[in-house]
């Protein structure tokens, strides 16, 4: 028998489809026809270790395949897994016309009911798991901060934004907003206001901070481009929003959004990894904080294959035109205004004012104490909006 274990999965309509730029561009790194034979089989009824959970199993291949998202009333619920698309530890989303690569199995556990139902609508004030297989049988609420939590707020912002509704949100009193450092009422303004679609998602959850961020591919009057967003939550309702949108001469260089897919071919930013190369918090956070400090001589312990990206471009060597420098106490270059980790993925993501005036998050990938790639979002602001 094939093993069980799923590394990837692929939108099998999109995949099918001759004009979708995110299955198209990357025909020479994927052979379909080997994905869809391995999808029958790894991923197939007969699996019982690659999607399911402890108890309350998530089954997922329906959210794989259909590339669905939870709707903005469910976080998620301990009797149905993950529902979302991706089943694996860096949580990529797909949504229609994009892919999907699975990380390690079984990322989260039916038991206890233990999703909240942080996410559920603004008229309900709070949610509750549905449907779980633990002791209580899954019908309390709760009020902690979970993966489940995190995941599906962010899904329900991406879907609140293409509706230009973000009624459809749990958003706290006094929601502070930005785009590209300028603040406004959350839905007047910037992306909120233009025609879009979600076309590709990644997302680091950081429950210790309550904070979710994403890098994503958003459409905007049939434009494709690259986004960073960040959401805070307080009492399972958003207190703050910040997006990063990168528009035509917003950078110096080009944008790639389809580069954004394609380095996971590189990087593998979905590959899970044993739990004794998983890096703490703080080695995360200094990662970061030597790297914007020392920037471009502060890219250290990267591994021989590492990738970096700017906007979805590029996808140098980390080491091309960067250098790892002594430590030791000097001026900052960059100054590192926050950092979340997600341990369980291997993500960092770092937020700072770059050089020349830009709003930028680096997203970067990071176990066994080596970074496997980065990527950033830059776009043209006079300041971040939250310094």
């Amino acid at each position: 028998m094939i093993g069980t274990r799923c590394e990837s999965v692929t939108n099998l309509d999109a995949a099918r489809d001759p004009r979708n730029p995110y299955t198209t561009g990357m025909r020479n790194t994927l052979t379909l026809i080997a994905v869809c034979l391995s999808l029958a089989v790894a991923c197939g009824g007969n699996s019982t270790d690659a999607h399911s959970g402890t108890g309350g199993a998530s089954h997922g291949q329906a959210g794989s395949l259909s590339g669905g998202a939870p709707s903005a009333a469910g976080a998620a619920n301990g009797g149905g897994g993950r529902a979302s698309g991706a089943g694996g530890t860096g949580d990529l989303t797909p949504t229609a016309g994009s892919f999907a690569v699975a990380g390690q199995p079984g990322a989260t556990s039916g038991s206890g009911g233990a999703a909240s139902g942080g996410a559920a609508s603004s008229t309900a004030g709070t949610g509750s798991s549905v449907g779980g297989s633990g002791g209580s049988g899954g019908t309390g609420a709760t009020t902690g901060c979970t993966r489940e939590l995190l995941k599906a707020t962010a899904e329900a912002y991406f879907k609140a934004l293409v509706a230009h509704d973000p009624t459809l949100l749990p958003l706290a009193d006094g929601v502070k907003h930005t785009e590209n450092g300028k603040a406004s009422k959350l839905g007047d303004a910037g992306l909120w206001q233009s025609p879009s679609e979600l076309r590709w998602s990644r997302k680091l959850l950081d429950t210790e901070a309550c904070q979710v961020a994403s890098l994503a591919v958003v459409q905007e009057d049939k434009i494709d481009l690259p986004v960073a967003l960040r959401l805070k939550l307080d009492a399972q309702r958003i207190t703050e929003s910040e997006l990063i949108v990168v528009r035509a001469g917003d950078y110096s260089i080009p944008s790639d959004p389809i580069g954004f897919a394609g380095s996971d071919f590189d990087v593998k930013w979905e590959k899970g990894f044993p739990d004794d190369m998983r890096n703490t918090q703080a080695e995360f956070t200094s990662w970061a904080t030597k790297y914007y400090a020392q920037f471009p001589n502060g890219m250290c312990d990267t591994s021989d294959t590492c990738k970096r990206l700017e906007n979805g471009s590029g996808s140098y060597p980390c080491t091309q035109a960067t250098a790892c420098g002594a430590t030791g106490p000097i001026t900052p270059v960059l100054k590192t205004r926050l950092v979340l980790v997600d341990e369980q993925a291997g993500l960092g993501m770092g937020f700072t004012l770059f050089t020349g005036g830009y709003t930028a998050a680096h997203l970067f990938k990071m176990y066994g104490g080596r970074v496997y790639g980065v990527s950033a979002v830059l776009a043209k602001a006079a300041s971040s909006g939250w310094e």
